[in-house]
């Protein structure tokens, strides 16, 4: 049986465009199952109903979960804050790649792409044009935190602030590295 108050809070988090992934990091900055997703899976026939009723899809993949509208087409998810969103991971992939790190420093929570990852990235001659075309503002850690961070395709570690993909956000990286590479 679903939670009334818990289903409360994860319709906030799916209407305003956050994704709800399966591990969340704790305040030791290491992975534990999130509770909003276990509740979601555990009952997810009944939130699949209240979503569809309402006018909305509910997608659930093997690590995260979010909504959509039904009206759109599956292929049409291409909006200004995804394509934002493809453009700042395809920028921090650029980065780990010209400075030869592995990709682990944006996936696993022993990692970690730092303030000063993103002020050096942002420095490239290149990201700055792709900044100005795709009209992000010129703090990118600001960019990252409203588009990335805020929607659950990253979340920041507690001890250092540094930016590690989510479930959602690894699964997005990889699309992205399929389309682009």
């Amino acid at each position: 049986m679903y939670n009334t108050d818990i289903s409360a809070l994860i319709y906030k988090q799916f209407i305003s465009g956050k994704f709800i992934n399966k591990t969340i990091l704790d305040n030791s900055d290491k992975d534990v199952l999130n509770a909003d997703f276990m509740e979601v899976d555990s009952n997810f026939d009944e939130y699949r109903q209240q979503y569809e009723m309402i006018g909305y899809e509910l997608i659930h993949a093997t690590s995260y979960m979010y909504i959509r509208e039904r009206t759109l087409p599956k292929e049409d998810f291409k909006n200004d804050i995804t394509l934002k969103a493809s453009l700042l991971l395809l920028m921090m992939g650029k980065y780990l790649n010209d400075n030869n790190y592995r990709l682990t420093k944006l996936t696993d929570p022993t990692g970690g792409f730092s303030q000063q990852d993103i002020a050096q990235m942002q420095e490239y001659p290149d990201n700055q044009e792709l900044i100005t075309k795709a009209k992000l503002s010129l703090d990118l850690n600001a960019e990252i935190n409203t588009i990335l961070v805020k929607r659950g395709i990253a979340q920041e570690k507690v001890a250092t602030s540094d930016i590690i993909l989510t479930d959602a956000g690894k699964a997005f990286f990889e699309n992205i590295v399929k389309a682009f590479v």
